[in-house]
């Protein structure tokens, strides 16, 4: 059984940070960081998404999450992912990040979003052209 399979099935919730009632692509990942590896990535969606629709990840006009990632000395930007990345992307018609996955290893990538529950999905070509940068924590930097 792979180490992610708990994280699999879990309900999507914009902003929610339970994985029992819901979590959304930024939350999951901080909660795996917690539980897997013991590190509090200190950034929740909520502390930088106030849009609280269902179309949120369309209306998106600044690139928060993205910045928190750029401008923090605990992440450095990576060329090709390892275990724990996070991998973010700009998906639709807008040109900011709007989502972000968890590189689980063997080209998966873990993520959840609207309508969906978490799932391991491949990154490859189709995320790849989406891909706005891999961040690695620092300590996990062999």
């Amino acid at each position: 059984m792979p180490w992610y399979e708990r994280y699999l099935n879990i309900p999507f919730k914009h902003l929610g940070d339970d994985i029992s009632t819901g979590i959304d692509c930024v939350n999951l990942s901080a909660y795996i960081f917690k539980q897997e590896l013991d590190i509090d990535i200190k950034i929740k969606s909520y502390d930088h998404c106030n849009i609280v629709d269902e179309h949120w990840y369309s209306k998106m006009t600044i690139d928060p999450f993205y910045k928190e990632l750029i401008n923090n000395e605990n992440w450095v930007k990576v060329n090709n992912p390892s275990k724990y990345d996070i991998i973010l992307l700009s998906l639709g018609s807008t040109n900011v990040t709007n989502h972000c996955g968890m590189y689980l290893g063997d080209k998966k990538i873990l993520h959840t979003s609207p309508d969906k529950r978490s799932w391991a999905g491949i990154y490859g070509n189709y995320y790849k052209q989406y891909t706005v940068g891999i961040y690695r924590w620092k300590s996990l930097i062999n």
